[in-house]
């Protein structure tokens, strides 16, 4: 084979390479953008469902009630925050603190409505070393994130 045909098959395969992680990036950019007009649709259903929630409440009993009615906003809180999540995506901004702050909220209302009578000191000793690690995590990443620039970065950048 000569050197021209080996230069043009390699041309073709490398033009065929684009054209794939060019579709399978047109594919997961509209994916993305699905999943996003989901949450938004969830945030504004869990908004109304909150409502909805909050005009019967006078028919529970207040313990229950008040349950409720801080798991049903730390939900939406959630879904607002994974709302905001893709709209840094798309703006190819870091996403990795607002991740850790949703996996902090969630916790939080897990915890919220949780009987903690009918777990066992194994469950319960896993939830603790959950709040650890993700509290820990949260904090060494903001705090890596807002750290000032050294002499040595500053000069560099």
């Amino acid at each position: 084979m000569s050197d021209g045909k080996r230069v043009g098959i390699v041309a073709d395969r490398e033009a065929s390479a684009e054209r794939v992680v060019g579709l399978t990036d047109l594919i997961v950019h509209y994916a993305s953008l699905g999943a996003v007009l989901v949450l938004a649709l969830l945030a504004v259903v869990g908004l109304v469902a909150l409502v909805i929630g909050l005009t019967a409440l006078a028919s529970k009993a207040p313990a229950a009630a008040i349950e409720g009615l801080f798991s049903g906003i730390l939900l939406l809180f959630i879904l607002l925050e994974l709302y905001q999540i893709g709209g840094l995506y798309f703006r190819r901004e870091s996403v990795i603190d607002k991740v850790f702050e949703v996996g902090l909220v969630a916790l939080v209302r897990q915890l919220i409505v949780a009987e903690f009578l009918h777990y066992s000191v194994q469950q319960l000793l896993a939830i603790a070393a959950l709040v650890v690690a993700l509290g820990a995590s949260w904090f060494l990443t903001h705090r890596s994130q807002a750290a000032p620039k050294t002499d040595e970065t500053a000069a560099a950048g």
